[in-house]
């Protein structure tokens, strides 16, 4: 807002000559400067009264779905943004090359259950809305995952007689998860989807103008967020979205 409040607690005599106050006033002044600059989102974050690091959110292995943290950090986030109506924000998704690559593996397979699930609740006239409501008891998931292992068109064990082989829960799971495409094309859409999922909460839930959130394709090669460290210093973790503020 064009002010800055600065609380300086001073000790000592003003009728002392070596009294002088601009200097502790324009060394606070160039310490918040330096973070705001450095260090961006969490100097938003403690104008707010968090010590969060707000330059991220975490997803889980294979996932574009929000988790309640990374709902919790945007919500803050977007505060600050509103606060603040010059800033613009960068949102980059980011991958775990490998445990991306087995969650995506994961999911897929999740799907696949959920299908059958789903055939099986509409034949009985009370299937869910959607395939993401769908859900099963653990003693049903042996017959729904015969039910998807049989839907696959990939090549299978057959008996003598050329009939499909009947295969532990296990094995099923082994061969459609050996089948299912996980490489670079779909880590790479992986991460556009993380970002994407930002961007609409933002501008969706929380009421951020579009013209505010902007989507960062990462380069050929550079989807990868290994490595990576934050405004504290800690490692990021590699399943992310990162912003940065223009």
């Amino acid at each position: 807002n064009g002010v800055i409040d600065v609380d300086i607690p001073l000790t000592g005599s003003l009728d002392d000559p070596q009294f002088r106050v601009w200097p502790l006033i324009w060394k606070m002044v160039g310490n918040l400067l330096t973070k705001a600059v450095t260090a961006p989102f969490r100097f938003l974050a403690g104008k707010g009264g968090s010590d969060r690091d707000l330059s991220f959110v975490a997803f889980d292995p294979g996932r574009a779905a929000l988790t309640d943290d990374a709902r919790g950090r945007l919500d803050e986030l977007s505060a600050a943004l509103a606060d603040r109506p010059t800033l613009v924000l960068d949102v980059t998704g980011r991958v775990d090359p490998e445990a991306d690559r087995d969650g995506l593996k994961r999911v897929a397979l999740e799907q696949k259950v959920k299908a059958q699930q789903m055939k099986a609740l509409a034949r009985k006239g009370g299937a869910p809305a959607s395939l993401e409501l769908a859900s099963w008891m653990p003693e049903e998931y042996p017959a729904l995952l015969k039910a998807a292992y049989r839907a696959e068109s990939f090549p299978k064990p057959r008996t003598a007689l050329g009939l499909t082989k009947d295969l532990p829960v296990e094995e099923m799971e082994t061969l459609i998860l050996s089948h299912v495409p996980a490489g670079e094309d779909e880590l790479r859409q992986l991460g556009k989807r993380r970002a994407q999922a930002v961007q609409e909460y933002l501008t969706a839930a929380r009421g951020v103008p579009a013209e505010r959130v902007f989507l960062v394709v990462p380069k050929p090669g550079e989807e990868g967020g290994v490595g990576a460290e934050g405004e504290s210093g800690e490692a990021l973790p590699a399943a992310r979205a990162e912003f940065t503020l223009h």
